[in-house]
């Protein structure tokens, strides 16, 4: 993983402090950034799966390479733990997925940049002294059945990986995440996965799945920034003959987390978390819908949304708390349709409390209204 900070006026230094090292300004704590990343297979039927997901890496120290502005200060100052504007940095695949700094992501409120130590694996019992987790091998590294990333058992699809370092404060987080094209082949009893792509595509998956090319159909992104985080709904609509349309959604919760806490910096707790619980699409009420999809890239059945057709609208739903959609993931949605697309507001359930309980994101669906303002 390589990264560079900014180099605009108003650029920020980055605290890069490992964890337990121990309480540093600005925020009195080891703040650091943190780095998670996922795997997805797009398939020729148009649905996108995220098959695999990694938990979140722990950053520990800063080379600062390059520098021009804002060069760090010589020793004793702090050289390795700040990344200063338009410096680089670099960590290999070994540290990326050591064991000593990974933990789960739900230890993160991803939209402040908040590691909850107490309680984490890393301090179960929140003395903030380090433990030594008792983490299996691949508990949380970036897990993936083979038949969920073998080009044969799923013909004319496509792969694609992208990583995110999530930085406290951040104001523009599509910056600090993109993705790249990889080709999976088993080659001597091991995966191997080279770069289709030439470089590093900006932004969330979510953002390149909905814009790549479609021959004869429409597309669709919105995004909705909440105090809990920033949520994204992207659509594709592809013309599949005369009076047949394929309607494929994806909905992404890019750091959207709703936490209760306890304690106080360094001493943070997550008491509770929840994420997105349903998504409601309005169609007019003649619209057919057939073939209805749903795929969350893993092969548990009882985590499975729940689909419902009803005269006026297509609702799906996550079956329970486990099942909800959290930050850092997306979930595929479709059907077909006999009618043809146009624009209206989406409902995202938004569970936990406190804070507003649905969201409406602009998005294409069947009919969609009368005029192009809103009004019917």
């Amino acid at each position: 993983a390589v990264l560079q900070n900014s180099d605009a006026a108003d650029a920020a230094d980055v605290p890069w402090y490992p964890k337990f090292l121990g309480v540093f300004p600005p925020y009195g704590n080891d703040q650091h950034p943190f780095l998670v990343w996922n795997l997805y297979r797009a398939d020729a039927d148009g649905h996108l799966s995220q098959v695999g997901r990694s938990g979140l890496k722990h950053a520990f120290v800063t080379i600062n390479n390059g520098c021009t502005i804002g060069c760090p200060p010589p020793p004793p100052a702090t050289t390795n733990h700040v990344l200063y504007p338009n410096c680089s940095d670099v960590y290999s695949a070994g540290t990326n997925d050591s064991l000593q700094l990974l933990s789960p992501r739900s230890e993160l409120i991803p939209a402040q940049g908040l590691w909850a130590r107490c309680g984490s694996v890393f301090d179960p019992d929140c003395d903030g002294v380090q433990n030594v987790p008792g983490t299996a091998q691949y508990e949380h590294r970036l897990v993936a059945r083979e038949s969920a990333i073998d080009p044969n058992a799923n013909p004319n699809a496509r792969f694609f990986a992208d990583a995110w370092y999530v930085v406290r404060d951040d104001v523009n987080i599509d910056n600090t995440m993109g993705s790249r094209e990889v080709q999976p082949e088993f080659i001597s009893n091991i995966w191997d996965f080279q770069f289709v792509d030439a470089e590093l595509l900006e932004g969330p998956m979510v953002a390149r799945w909905t814009f790549s090319p479609l021959a004869d159909g429409l597309r669709s992104l919105s995004r909705s920034r909440q105090p809990d985080g920033e949520i994204a709904l992207g659509a594709r609509v592809e013309r599949m003959g005369p009076t047949l349309w394929r309607y494929r959604y994806v909905l992404a919760n890019l750091d959207f987390a709703r936490a209760t806490t306890s304690g106080s910096t360094p001493n943070v707790r997550i008491d509770s978390e929840h994420g997105i619980s349903a998504m409601t699409l309005p169609v007019i009420q003649t619209t057919k819908v057939d073939n209805i999809g749903f795929r969350d890239g893993d092969t548990l059945v009882e985590n499975d949304w729940l689909a419902q057709v009803l005269p006026v609208n297509v609702r799906w739903q996550a079956p329970n708390s486990t099942g909800e959609l959290r930050w850092g993931a997306l979930l595929s949605f479709g059907f077909d349709s006999t009618t043809a697309p146009g624009y209206a507001n989406a409902t995202i359930d938004l569970a936990g409390e406190p804070g507003a309980s649905s969201v409406n994101l602009r998005v294409l669906v069947p009919g969609g209204e009368l005029f192009a303002d809103g009004f019917e």
